[in-house]
């Protein structure tokens, strides 16, 4: 029997150890296969991956650089506008500015080499006439008035980098040219090469531009030898609209592709190309356009002036010319793959909303993918000696193994073992747990004891598992937030009552039969909805998008959404699910912020445009008046001394305007500070009854006042503001009274006093003008109102008058208010209160000096602009004072540092460094030196709240405003050396 069950324990060890050993190995190849194809789909999917990075680092980085694209071709454009602008007012202005000799310096010669004259060859900024064969004096007068345009060729192509040149091309025959590097001895002969013939001139002229656009020109070969070109170029049309000329930025196509685009030499990885809305090639590299079908010919051997003509769509390559057609005609960005010779490549455009161009992007797959092979092959090297290690270990387990086998089956065990066996899979099944005796005291009662503390362990987890579940509906059921899991086909599988809430239903069953597509909730913002399934299918999660709906009664609602994607393992869509929080009252509130935010930066965008406009509209304004003072002051015939007068009533009229408006501005804006000074009120008003009485006379009315004598002769407020408001209401008076009187009158509204030392005073202003009905009365007080069109058709005006003096007078504490019937003339009140002076009032102040009145004063004058320097020459001209003139702050600092002077007047607005930056540098100087600050004078176009205080922080002794009277000028001139005392002219 014993050997029986011997030969018995051997076989079955044998068998054991056979069955055993196969399973290791079938088991080995198993694992083996599983990790081969485990790194596969890994290696795919990080291909997968990257290529979808390489398509949004391609979309942003195509969309920055076709900004910055746009940004510079739309200020090439706006330069050269501006140069055809300047070009066109110097020739329509010869008469003026054809007297002076021409600003690049020297004077004009004829080059022998080609036959064409030139003024300052060696200067940055040449100058070429090839007109004719002698320099008429009519044709210097034209050569001088455009050299005045020099500044705006400059800077044209100075503010471009990638710019090689600017210039201006005359149909007279003259050309202005920037840089001047040997541009004069590049030039061919006159009598066999014209500029005018060149694509930059004909290509704005008006039989291939009738519409006078800016044009940019397709690639060409530059005439002076410089290489390929492009060129952005607009006609430049006179006064009367005659085409002149034309203006030009040149830019080389390899210096575009360098400075703008980025490619370097030798760059493989990857480039960028610009192309015009047709196709054609404007800035690509041109080595690399074999690669994508382009034939490249000698472009060195076109002619001067032969345009290049590359064009994608000609390509060889049906996928280039496919992925150019979707880009041209599809959506302003995107990306495509194209199969190329040398491997696939990645494409991304851009449209560039300046001139509607594409801007591109090339990325080689090969490149974006080199890092993910590399990782694929590391990876299947550690698997490789991962298998070696397995199937050693495995061969050692297997000998282990059938020791094992041997010793324990020389036991007893298969009866407890199969005891073990069933009471496992009971538990499998789900059936009551057995418990296993315990009796043996070995490893099968170890087994034994293993297992029903296994049975306690499942028993005690079973019930914790159902206290979980109840906790985990308990917080599902109460959260706040919306939770939950929809199908791929957007139906509810399961939901919180919040989430139900949110959508507008009053239970979850009711939200889940009644909802059978979740993409109808989201009918209101349509992108929303697809950016939404689109980032869901694409990246497998979406995090706190924000997505509106609308419930089922029509209310729209906003919501914070999270989710993800549920797959199988076969990688298919099962569901979706997730959390929802309502961000209705923050989406509300975020709105409500922006309007703020935008009527801020509108209101800020206006002061700015108004603080432009003061600029752009006083600094001609400053030449205007004080030309027309200079005028005044010589030999004139009574005609001529008629057009001065009414040429200097409309400079008047139109500086009051800007100011109107100005005022408009800052009382709009709160920005009107009142002044509290001493002021003699019968002077005030006599003055105001002096000018307009003369006003009256002209057209033959009668102008009669009356002064309390119970108004105290001295009060305390802001006389400004006070003269402003009876400025408007006598002028109004005057203007809109043909024939009749005018009555003014001042009175004490409080005689005794009743108020302490606070007095109501009451003015009135009566005509026998039209009148105001009384339904408009109210409206006249609005700005840009006037009570009739008529009325507006025949006196003019703006209507800004009684606006502004209704908004003063409320600002000042007092109020205003018309008594008026149609035909029967009108009376405007004001009511205002005033204090007690403090001290007596002084003199009258606007004494005019005389030039002989003026003792030596050596005079600093900054100022960039030519016009307004040549104004200041004419002031001092009949003056014993010395004038030095400085073209910017740069320039005036150095005039300074080099010499001593009585008084400066000093432009805020200027190049290379402005005027407030000069003024501290001047301050800086005499701190070294230790010397006394001599006085500066801020010369300014702005007049918005804070320009005065800005100068003054930055060392400003006095503040003027453009336009500048010769009466000032003088007047500080005089005070800065100590002649207070000097006659008024």
């Amino acid at each position: 029997m014993v050997t029986l069950n011997s030969r018995l324990g051997v076989c079955f060890v044998a068998i054991s150890s056979f069955i055993l050993g196969t399973a290791l190995i079938a088991l080995s190849m198993f694992a083996v296969h599983s990790f081969y194809r485990l790194a596969d789909q890994t290696v795919s999917h990080t291909k997968q991956f990257a290529l979808a990075q390489a398509e949004g680092y391609l979309a942003r980085e195509t969309r920055t650089w076709a900004a910055l694209c746009s940004d510079m071709l739309r200020q090439a454009e706006n330069n050269v506008q501006n140069t055809a602008g300047q070009a066109a007012y110097c020739l329509d202005n010869v008469d003026l500015l054809g007297k002076r000799e021409a600003s690049p310096g020297g004077r004009w010669e004829r080059y022998a080499s080609n036959g064409v004259w030139t003024n300052g060859n060696a200067s940055l900024t040449s100058m070429v006439y090839w007109g004719t064969s002698e320099l008429t004096p009519k044709a210097v007068r034209m050569l001088n008035a455009l050299s005045w345009a020099q500044q705006a060729v400059a800077f044209a192509r100075s503010s471009i980098p990638p710019a090689k040149a600017s210039w201006l091309i005359m149909k007279s025959g003259a050309s202005l040219y920037y840089p001047n590097i040997h541009h004069v001895e590049r030039m061919p002969a006159a009598d066999a090469f014209d500029f005018r013939d060149d694509i930059c001139f004909t290509f704005a002229a008006p039989e291939n531009n009738p519409e006078g656009r800016t044009l940019w020109t397709d690639v060409y070969q530059d005439s002076l030898g410089l290489g390929l070109m492009i060129t952005v170029t607009a006609p430049c049309v006179s006064a009367s609209g005659e085409f002149l000329g034309s203006a030009g930025l040149d830019i080389r196509v390899e210096d575009l592709v360098r400075d703008l685009l980025g490619v370097k030499d030798g760059e493989g990885k990857g480039f960028r190309f610009l192309i015009d809305n047709k196709g054609c090639v404007l800035a690509f590299p041109l080595e690399l356009l074999p690669r994508f079908g382009i034939s490249v010919k000698d472009y060195s051997s076109l002619a001067p002036g032969a345009l290049l003509q590359y064009n994608l769509l000609d390509s060889t390559i049906p996928e280039i010319v496919q992925a150019v057609k979707r880009a041209l005609s599809g959506p302003a960005s995107g990306q495509a793959r194209v199969q190329l010779e040398e491997g696939g490549v990645l494409l991304g455009y851009q449209r560039v909303a300046s001139t509607g161009w594409l801007l591109g992007e090339v990325r080689k797959e090969s490149d974006i993918l080199k890092s993910v092979e590399l990782t694929g092959k590391t990876r299947t090297e550690a698997i490789n000696r991962f298998v070696a290690t397995f199937f050693a270990l495995s061969m050692a387990c297997l000998g282990i193994s059938v020791g094992f086998v041997s010793f324990f089956f020389s036991r007893r065990v298969l009866t407890p073992v199969q005891s073990a066996l069933d009471a496992v899979e009971a538990i499998s099944k789900g059936e009551a747990p057995r418990r296993l005796e315990e009796s043996v005291n070995d490893e099968i009662g170890d087994l034994a004891r293993g297992l029903n503390d296994m049975v306690e362990r499942l028993e005690a987890r079973e019930a914790s598992l159902r206290e979980a579940e109840a906790r985990y509906r308990s917080m599902v059921e109460n959260a706040m937030e919306g939770i939950f899991r929809i199908s791929s086909d957007g139906r509810f599988l399961r939901a919180n009552p919040a989430m139900a809430r949110m959508m507008g239903y009053a239970s979850v069953d009711e939200l889940k039969s009644s909802v059978n597509d979740l993409s109808l909730l989201l009918d209101i913002d349509k992108d929303s909805r697809g950016r939404f399934f689109r980032s869901l299918m694409s990246e497998g999660a979406v995090e706190g998008m924000e997505i509106q709906g609308r419930r089922p009664d029509g209310e729209s609602f906003w919501i914070a959404v999270s989710c993800r994607l549920v797959v199988d393992e076969n990688d298919n869509r099962r569901s979706i699910e997730g959390f929802a929080q309502d961000i209705s009252e923050r989406k509300a509130r975020q709105g409500a912020e922006r309007e703020l935010k935008a009527a801020e930066a509108a209101s800020l965008s206006k002061s700015l445009f108004l603080a432009n406009m003061s600029h752009e509209i006083r600094t001609p304004m400053n030449i205007v008046l004080g030309a027309t003072d200079m005028l005044q002051k010589s030999a004139l015939t009574s005609d001529q001394r008629g057009y001065v007068h009414l040429l200097r009533e409309s400079g008047e009229a139109l500086l009051a305007l800007i100011s109107d408006v100005l005022d408009l501005s800052k009382i709009e804006a709160g920005k009107i500070d009142l002044q509290e000074e001493d002021f003699d009120l019968p002077g005030l008003i006599q003055q105001l009854m002096d000018i307009f009485s003369v006003q009256a006379g002209h057209k033959g009315l009668r102008m009669h006042s009356r002064v309390s004598p119970e108004l105290p002769a001295a009060l305390r407020g802001d006389s400004n503001r006070l003269r402003q408001v009876l400025s408007n209401l006598l002028g109004n008076a005057v203007k809109f009274t043909s024939q009749g009187d005018i009555f003014f009158e001042a009175s004490l509204a409080n005689p005794t006093g009743e108020d302490g030392d606070v007095f109501e005073v009451l003015f009135m202003v009566r005509d026998t003008g039209p009148g105001v009905p009384p339904e408009k009365q109210a409206a006249i007080f609005e700005a840009f109102t006037q009570a009739d069109g008529a009325v507006s058709s025949q006196f003019g005006g703006a209507g800004l008058g009684l606006a502004i003096a209704h908004s003063l007078v409320e600002i000042m504490g007092g109020g205003i208010w018309c008594e008026s019937q149609a035909g029967r003339g009108s009376a405007f009140w004001v009511a205002l209160p005033f204090k007690a002076a403090m001290e007596a009032p002084g003199g009258a102040e606007g004494a005019e000096f005389s030039p002989v009145d003026l003792p030596p004063a050596s005079v600093l004058m900054v100022e960039d602009n030519d016009l307004n320097r040549m104004l200041f020459e004419y002031y001092l001209e009949d003056t014993g004072c010395s004038l030095v003139l400085a073209e910017n702050g740069k320039e005036g600092v150095e005039a300074f540092r080099n010499g001593n002077f009585d008084i400066v007047f000093m432009d805020v607005s200027m190049p290379v460094m402005d005027g407030l930056a000069a003024t501290r540098a001047i301050r800086e100087i005499e701190r070294e030196r230790g010397a006394e600050p001599a006085p500066i004078v801020a010369l300014t176009a702005h007049a918005m709240a804070g320009d005065e205080q800005r100068c003054v922080e930055a060392g400003c002794t006095r503040y003027l405003i453009k336009p500048v009277r010769r009466k000032d000028v003088l007047r500080l001139i005089a005070e800065s050396v100590g002649t207070a005392e000097a006659s008024p002219a």
